[in-house]
């Protein structure tokens, strides 16, 4: 999309939320109907990719920056109610015009559950996210969880023509999908439930290039600290993402507006060789507001000589490294986020 179509859109989404009556995070406009949200975050950033052909440098990342509008309609002489949503992700630091997509579907909730078809993420990724910290900032995890030990992200990406089914009863959570219909098809599914002050999330995967993936998960949130330990197995053809994952995260939250946490995660050596690989994050933030939040983080990932794993990517904008093997590609970041 052209710079000069792209850039109305945003400004229009703003000016729109701020003009109108907010719920929780969201700014109605014709009630349940149709909402506007969105989240801004930007983040200034220093990056040593650490190997020979790239420099180090300072930056500014847009991060996974976004608007998106959504509604529900309930149908009349039923217990249904239609739902959509359209989002996009936005470059605030006007490095890019473009605006890309983001979970776009349109859906039907009742006492089944949810049904959506469109573009979305699958349950395995939402366990992912779901079951460690840092998403969208340098520290991403993302950058070893479903991933190849070529850093390709295959497991890590938003799946176009989607069917997603999603329900809870009796304290269960469960999700299935049927990914890139007609294209390269996938199936997900995850099943989760908390006891108390602990949660436990199980999630399947299975397509075209990895046989069969799945994804245990444990968190546990006793009282104001929170910990989560991962396991992650993947079994396929292709030798790079024949491997697993464990790891573990711990985070602590001081009074009502600032928390510490850090994350490990370790990608298993698979049949390429000396492929393997640590990931480690450490965050700071602090709330200002309900909606406003600032912090600073800190990532490196010390690669195995023929691993090629990076540091940031995804939702935080480029990654470092994940060129070359046996190097340590680190990112200090400092970011603000803000929501609406």
């Amino acid at each position: 999309m052209k710079t000069q179509h792209g850039k109305p859109l945003l400004i229009a989404a703003i000016l729109t939320a701020s003009l109108f009556p907010v719920t929780g995070q969201t700014a109605q406009i014709l009630g349940d109907r149709l909402e506007v949200y969105g989240l801004l975050h930007l983040s200034l950033d220093y990056a040593e990719p650490d190997d020979d052909v790239s420099d180090s440098e300072s930056s500014v990342s847009s991060n996974a920056s976004r608007f998106g509008f959504r509604g529900a309609l309930p149908i009349e002489g039923s217990n249904l109610t239609g739902i959509w949503q359209i989002e996009r992700q936005v470059d605030l630091s006007g490095e890019s015009a473009a605006i890309g997509q983001r979970q776009s579907f349109v859906g039907l909730r009742g006492g089944f559950g949810t049904l959506r078809v469109g573009l979305l993420d699958n349950p395995y990724r939402v366990a992912g996210i779901r079951g460690t910290l840092f998403t969208g900032t340098a520290a991403d995890p993302q950058a070893i969880i479903g991933r190849s030990s070529d850093n390709a992200a295959h497991l890590n990406t938003r799946e176009a023509s989607s069917i997603n089914w999603q329900g809870e009863f009796s304290g269960v959570r469960l999700a299935a999908q049927f990914g890139g219909v007609g294209d390269e098809e996938s199936i997900s599914a995850s099943i989760g439930r908390a006891f108390g002050w602990t949660d436990l999330t199980a999630a399947y995967r299975s397509d075209d290039n990895v046989d069969h993936a799945y994804r245990v998960i444990a968190v546990f949130t006793p009282g104001a600290a929170r910990f989560g330990l991962l396991f992650e197995h993947m079994d396929s053809d292709i030798a790079s993402f024949d491997r697993q994952t464990y790891g573990a995260h711990a985070q602590y939250t001081f009074g009502t507006g600032t928390s510490l946490g850090v994350q490990w995660l370790h990608a298993a050596e698979s049949d390429v060789g000396d492929d393997k690989a640590n990931h480690l994050g450490l965050v700071l933030s602090h709330r200002l507001a309900p909606q406003l939040s600032v912090y600073a983080a800190g990532t490196t990932t010390l690669n195995g000589e023929n691993a090629q794993y990076a540091a940031g990517g995804f939702g935080h904008g480029s990654p470092v490294g994940g060129g070359v093997g046996d190097n340590s590609p680190r990112i200090v970041s400092a970011g603000t986020i803000f929501t609406f």
